[in-house]
């Protein structure tokens, strides 16, 4: 299964380390963390 998260440059780094750790453990194979500003990936 695949996860995308679309989050904000302000998030902090330990959050964004947190929501994979999360989604991994919940089973997603693949976690892809993107910035919600297209612009920015």
């Amino acid at each position: 299964m695949m996860l995308t998260f679309e989050i904000d440059n302000k998030l902090l780094q330990a959050s964004v380390v947190l929501l994979i750790d999360l989604s991994v453990r919940a089973g997603f194979e693949d976690v892809s963390p993107v910035p919600i500003d297209p612009k920015d990936r």
